[in-house]
């Protein structure tokens, strides 16, 4: 099963692993309760939970086939659970939504939480109220909104 696009080992460990630590670092300290919208490959929620061992990560993904990778990618990992459903059926509710790869409409639209934080491209900073240039590629970015 393919579960993402970068097959670079290098271009993997700075998309992948260092855009979600950097989110760790950013997110305020626990305990909270984060949805990783579209979770995939378990970008960025996996290596959230194992960073940080205060969040409760709850990696939401609607294909059932990245929802089985999923349960056996966090099988051990106390802080991490796998919700196989589509965003718009989701009826919990989080602290924070943070994903990597999805449409930010979509992840803005449906209120699971007051606060969001995306790991997107720069031109998709428009909605958010603090938007941080991460240390590596000119064109990626964290972009946060709260509505608290």
């Amino acid at each position: 099963m393919n579960l993402t696009r970068i097959t670079d080992p290098e271009e993997a460990a700075r998309l992948h692993y260092c855009e979600s630590l950097f989110l760790g670092t950013v997110l305020p300290p626990g305990p909270l309760s984060v949805c990783d919208v579209g979770s995939g490959a378990g970008f960025p929620g996996i290596p959230l939970a194992i960073y940080r061992e205060d969040l409760n990560v709850t990696l939401l993904e609607a294909d059932q086939r990245k929802a089985v990778f999923l349960r056996e990618a966090v099988r051990g990992l106390p802080n991490a659970s796998v919700l196989n459903e589509r965003l718009e059926q989701c009826s919990s509710k989080f602290d924070w939504v943070v994903s990597r790869a999805v449409a930010k409409s979509g992840v803005l639209s449906e209120n699971l939480a007051p606060c969001v934080a995306l790991l997107t491209s720069i031109g998709e900073s428009r909605e958010f109220s603090e938007v941080i240039r991460l240390p590596w590629g000119i064109n990626r970015i964290l972009a946060i909104r709260c509505s608290t």
